[in-house]
């Protein structure tokens, strides 16, 4: 009923990304004290907390690749997923440092972006992502 009368969005909560704004707010509370001369950072801030609150809501089935902007953006509409994937090195050249940027598939950049905190399998012809961080933490 509410996915028709209250254009989608209802009432449902989850305590899950409640906490998760609390976080973000927070953060956004202790940089308005400073000067905000790292808006380059912006992007990426708090987007592994983010991921990972999509991947928890699966836990050990995994949750597809395919499908986490979706999801990303049905959750947090005012931070849309990123819509370019895009791999940063810094690497020395003769006269200094470069940063070279390369475009990539969305699966290539999640393993750069992710490494160490989520790990990813391909079963049954869909490649699925799980949070390694919650298994880490029970042993």
């Amino acid at each position: 009923e509410h996915l028709t009368k209250e254009g989608g969005v209802g009432k449902q909560k989850n305590p899950k990304f409640d906490e998760l704004k609390l976080l973000k707010d927070h953060r956004r509370m202790n940089d308005a004290d400073e000067e905000s001369g790292n808006k380059g950072n912006d992007k990426d801030d708090m987007f592994m907390a983010r991921l990972i609150a999509v991947l928890s809501d699966y836990g050990d089935d995994g949750f597809p690749v395919s499908l986490i902007s979706r999801r990303w953006n049905q959750i947090w509409p005012d931070r849309p997923f990123p819509s370019e994937c895009i791999i940063e090195r810094t690497v020395r050249n003769g006269s200094g440092m470069m940063v070279l940027r390369k475009k990539v598939k969305l699966l290539k950049w999640l393993k750069w972006k992710c490494k160490g905190q989520v790990s990813f399998r391909n079963i049954e012809g869909d490649v699925l992502a799980f949070d390694i961080t919650n298994r880490n933490k029970g042993e």
